[in-house]
């Protein structure tokens, strides 16, 4: 995880027998799953951000991660 994320934490209820089925046919059901969840969440919170959030809130959140990029990379020169 990067330093400025932070971890959210999704339950879903889904049943036994679907989830046997899926194990039993999908060799990498655990990786697959998290990497077709981790995707998909990630699209919706975008869209949801950018619904949601005055755009000049969204400009003033780039601006600043823009700076402490730049921070960062100089300091580590």
């Amino acid at each position: 995880m990067k330093k400025n994320q932070m971890e959210i934490v999704v339950k879903l209820n889904v049943s036994a027998e679907k989830r046997r089925a899926l194990e039993m046919y999908c060799t990498d059901f655990a990786g697959t799953m998290q990497k077709d969840l981790q995707a998909a969440a990630e699209q919706i919170l975008t869209q949801k951000y950018n619904k949601s959030v005055p755009k000049a809130v969204r400009e003033y959140v780039e601006l600043c991660r823009d700076e402490e990029n730049s921070s960062a990379a100089t300091s580590e020169k």
